[in-house]
């Protein structure tokens, strides 16, 4: 049954316009066989209705907003459904982008780069306003290396299905491509910056089993059944962190943040969006999730721009700061093969009382890899608990750190290209 505006949550269409991307392939999930159905009227050929999809959902995508009534997407989302469809209908042309090994397309990071700057910057923005799903099984294919066939056992699909899919797929990056080129240097209100378009761009190498990040989440996960994986926004506005740690945390924000535009800024670490996503949850719930966060400061051997977090939360009348020391330290043994671990009392004045973070000798440095910390009164109130009688402590860490150290590599930069 195709979706009317009361099937679709206004607040998740708000959150898409403000920049929070698992919101939006949330409408794309929902509203996709409608959107298919309107451009199919239209254009009869299935391989460039697929394609008139994609770009209907990209063109929403950078023109969201400016959309004022968010009852009203599910009609807006039509029309430009039906518009694009037209579009490409009178704009059938040959791609100049046809000459590329479209076999490397999905690759835009990591030396050498083959591309010129035009095709990367295109390659990128492409890569960011797929479809989840398609993003999904692009990033397994190409930075995983993983089969068709063990695709398709994930996916639900057969390998003659992928493999279709995956050439929908490299379709809609020529013509993503070919877009950028045609409008460099005039971005539209609507359009991220291009280096927010950079680091969104990177693989989630949480979701690759093979990579040494996704290896190290999967320990992560094994030790922790009891906990509930939850996703959280990768966006973040200043109203909705206020919301949660008050004005008191705001004067603590780091000057490290990549912001998308005056209102919208990426998240630069995973608590305040674990903060997000568990308000409103009942008390006793046991937490966690992981992504990408994004800092603008220095690369080196031991720092990038774009890095992967885990974040745990616990909330409960039974939580206790003292009694998850013990429970912390085993776990990032266990990790560690007993390395020499040092705990240092900090401060997190963002949204602890207290807090503590673990450091880990790497070749003669000490680096911190994880922190914890109790939640402050006030924040407690705010995800809806009575500070009273409901405490909460919250455990973030980064995961190319421990990844490295697990796998004995020297240097951060080289885990998203390192294979187990």
């Amino acid at each position: 049954m195709d979706p009317n505006e009361n099937d679709v949550p206004t607040h998740r269409v708000e959150r898409a316009r403000e920049g929070d991307l698992s919101a939006y392939g949330r409408l794309v999930e929902s509203t996709e066989g409608a959107v298919r159905a309107a451009v199919s009227r239209v254009i009869r050929d299935p391989h460039l209705a697929e394609d008139a999809v994609q770009e209907c959902y990209l063109r929403a995508f950078r023109r969201l907003p400016g959309l004022r009534d968010p009852a009203a997407f599910v009609g807006w989302l039509l029309r430009v459904a039906r518009t694009t469809a037209l579009n490409v209908i009178r704009a059938r042309r040959r791609s100049f982008v046809d000459a590329i090994e479209v076999s490397e397309l999905p690759a835009p990071a990591g030396p050498p780069d083959p591309f010129p700057d035009d095709v990367r910057r295109g390659l990128a923005r492409a890569m960011v306003t797929l479809a989840p799903e398609d993003r999904r099984l692009c990033e397994r294919y190409y930075h995983g290396g993983w089969a068709a066939a063990r695709i398709a056992a994930e996916f639900g699909l057969t390998p003659a299905a992928v493999r279709k899919r995956l050439e929908r797929i490299r379709r809609r990056l020529r013509k993503e491509i070919e877009m950028t080129a045609s409008t460099e240097g005039g971005e539209g209100a609507g359009d991220l910056p291009a280096k927010i378009i950079e680091l969104l761009s990177k693989p989630l190498l949480t979701d690759l089993p093979e990579n040494p990040v996704g290896d190290t989440w999967e320990a992560v996960k094994a030790g922790h059944d009891d906990h509930e994986e939850i996703a959280i926004p990768e966006t973040l506005t200043r109203e909705e962190i206020e919301s949660v740690i008050g004005a008191e945390g705001m004067v603590h924000l780091p000057d490290m943040i990549h912001h998308v535009d005056e209102k919208r800024m990426l998240r630069w670490d995973t608590s305040i969006p674990m903060l997000l996503a568990a308000r409103g949850r009942p008390a006793g719930e046991k937490l966690m999730a992981a992504g990408k966060v994004y800092r603008n400061e220095g690369v080196d051997s031991r720092h990038l721009q774009v890095f992967h977090q885990a974040e745990m939360m616990f909330v409960g009348e039974d939580v206790r700061e003292w009694d998850m020391m013990p429970r912390i330290t085993r776990w990032v043994e266990s990790l560690l093969g007993g390395r020499r671990l040092r705990l240092v009392q900090v401060d997190y004045p963002i949204m602890c009382d207290r807090a503590w973070e673990v450091a880990v000798d790497w070749d003669g440095d000490w680096l911190d890899i994880l922190g914890w910390g109790t939640i402050r009164p006030d924040v407690v109130r705010a995800l809806g608990h009575d500070p009273e009688r409901v405490k909460a402590v919250g455990v973030g860490f980064g995961l190319e750190r421990i990844a490295c150290l697990r796998h004995g590599i020297d240097d951060v930069r080289k885990v998203e290209s390192t294979k187990l």
